[in-house]
């Protein structure tokens, strides 16, 4: 191989390492998945809520705090649901106890450095829709924030939400309720049996 072929070798190389170190530092620099909220650029998002399970036709409220503590003001816009395909989720039970739409409530105007505020994700499920197997089914809810600083530089990032939808609670009758049904049968009976015996 003469010194031509060499030089250009190294050069092909160069230009492969060089594509893949840019493939890495986009790779790094892409959104990353949180579960229940983020923490990046000094910025904190985390869920402020404890109950994540509802009844199907009942909204279920998640509420959110924002923190900023990146040294100057920013701006959170955008908060929503991560419009792809497969979101919601589905991870299991039964998939009929399911999320007809998600709603969102933002932050509004601009967050000072060392303040705070906070947001909600109001997950819907449709009405009751008759089963009676008391089941219930678990879902994913990716959602995105997008985080704008005063200095210009911007990020986005994603978080991740498990929820439960069951089925409602299927009625039972009250003792009291059984205990009158209980008198009325015996009364009815009783006058049947007296008729009888007349």
């Amino acid at each position: 191989m003469n010194g031509h072929g060499i030089l250009v070798s190294f050069t092909r190389a160069k230009a492969l390492v060089s594509i893949a170190a840019a493939a890495l530092v986009c790779i790094l620099a892409s959104p990353a998945l949180y579960a229940d909220g983020f923490s990046s650029n000094g910025v904190t998002v985390s869920m402020t809520s404890t109950i994540t399970t509802t009844t199907e036709g009942t909204p279920l409220v998640l509420d959110f705090n924002f923190q900023n503590n990146s040294g100057q003001d920013v701006t959170l816009l955008n908060v929503g649901f991560l419009g792809t395909s497969g979101n919601p989720a589905f991870v299991s039970g039964d998939s009929s106890d399911s999320i007809s739409s998600t709603s969102y409530t933002e932050c509004n105007g601009t967050i000072a450095n060392g303040s705070s505020c906070t947001f909600s994700i109001t997950i819907n499920s449709p009405a009751d829709t008759g089963e009676t197997d008391q089941d219930s089914g678990v879902w994913n809810v990716t959602s995105a924030a997008e985080v704008f600083f005063a200095n210009g530089f911007a990020f986005e990032d994603y978080f991740n939400d498990q929820v439960t939808i069951k089925d409602p609670v299927l009625a039972t009758p009250e003792p009291s309720s059984l205990l009158m049904l209980g008198t009325g049968v015996v009364g009815l009976l009783g006058g049947s049996l007296r008729k009888r015996l007349m």
